[in-house]
């Protein structure tokens, strides 16, 4: 199994805690600027590729490891933890394609992404779908999110943006994926780390969020998703969550000067079932390879 190490650093879900939840103290006069938590989570660092090794379980006496259509791939992030993944490759050979990585949400893993993941690849993107810190095989015994606080797990999804920042980071190292071209498909509450990490990445060319939630661990995403300046923006509705989607695309278009650059489209499902919706995935490919990949001529 490939192993990609985007730097080295303290091997925890993160650095001690501060006197409040990060997010929390993110928002006060007193905290650390977003700017510098935003600058240590993306600090380049030269891709290498490590040698392969072998799935384990999430953690000693823990579940089976997620079995994927894809490869199975590790990928270290700048703190050191080991994260574990799948790569849907491109199916087209000698040819840079368009990259997707996909977000899953809190208390969630990758394998409920696998069709996102294969329905991406058949439309031509490579796709890397990961578990972020203490979820499904990327749980430790350090960072296991099922036995966090509600403060922790704040703080924990905060440092995610590193794991995000790590998968983007894989895909640019690879010599079948276009550097420049990447798109953050979130899910849930992944949607508030996919929008702020889409913020400050200017590979990102589209961004979309299936089923979001407003606010969530911290994260305000109708704020983020009003500083997104016109990137090309995709809200997936769960049927109970059209009209939260449809007002933060109304709120995004009158932040920026009535640009329209938010497109909502309605599930027929509940935000519990979206991911088994049956046009999520022609919506979704559809809409990206539309707005992503090379006109033919």
């Amino acid at each position: 199994m490939p192993s990609y190490r985007e730097d080295v650093g303290c091997d925890s879900c993160g650095p001690p805690h501060p006197s409040l939840p990060m997010l929390r103290a993110l928002k006060t006069a007193a905290a650390l600027p977003l700017a510098l938590l935003a600058a240590a989570a993306l600090s380049p660092a030269a891709p290498s590729q490590a040698a392969p090794s072998t799935a384990g379980s999430a953690s000693a006496g823990g579940p089976a490891p997620i079995v994927s259509e894809g490869e199975a791939v590790e990928i270290k992030t700048r703190d050191n933890l080991t994260l574990k993944g799948s790569m849907y490759a491109p199916k087209k050979k000698g040819y840079r394609a368009p990259a997707a990585l996909l977000v899953h949400g809190a208390g969630e893993n990758r394998a409920e992404l696998e069709k996102i993941g294969t329905t991406l690849q058949k439309r031509g993107f490579a796709v890397l779908s990961i578990d972020l810190r203490g979820h499904g095989d990327s749980v430790s015994e350090e960072c296991d999110w099922s036995k966090m606080s509600e403060e922790d797990r704040e703080r924990t999804w905060a440092y995610a943006l590193r794991d995000i920042a790590a998968g983007a980071a894989y895909l640019r190292s690879r010599d079948d994926v276009h550097t420049s071209n990447l798109s953050i498909v979130g899910v849930r509450s992944g949607s508030a780390i996919a929008a702020r990490y889409a913020k400050t990445d200017e590979n990102v060319r589209a961004l979309v969020l299936i089923a979001p939630q407003a606010t969530e661990l911290g994260f305000d995403l109708s704020e983020d998703l009003n500083e997104l300046g016109g990137m090309p923006t995709l809200i997936l509705a769960s049927k109970d969550g059209r009209n939260l989607a449809e007002r933060m695309q109304l709120a995004a278009h009158s932040a920026n000067g009535d640009l329209e650059y938010v497109v909502v489209k309605a599930m027929r499902n509940e935000t519990s079932e979206v991911l088994s919706d049956k046009r999520l995935g022609t919506e979704l490919g559809g809409w990206l390879k539309d707005t992503v990949l090379p006109k033919k001529r």
